[in-house]
């Protein structure tokens, strides 16, 4: 992406896809990962610019369920910014 981007003068904009129930259906990192992962296109990468973070859940029969999955993923956008 990096390389693309800069070869027409353009910053990308990306999200990172992060697996945050581990659910071996889905693709994406790790939450453990996103740290090291962020910092690398941080560091290496100056036409990509990181927008934030995405995650699909596990499906749930409950919406509701889904609620600590999203809890995850804000517990760890708050990580990431500070």
């Amino acid at each position: 992406i990096d390389k693309a981007a800069a070869g027409i003068g353009k910053i990308m904009p990306i999200f990172l896809q992060v697996n945050i129930s581990a659910d071996p259906d889905k693709s994406g990192f790790s939450a453990a990962q996103t740290a090291g992962v962020l910092e690398a296109v941080v560091a290496r990468c100056p036409h990509v610019l990181v927008k934030g973070l995405m995650t699909i859940t596990e499906l749930f029969s409950e919406p509701e369920m889904a609620r600590a999955d999203f809890s995850r993923m804000r517990d760890l956008r708050d990580a990431l910014c500070t």
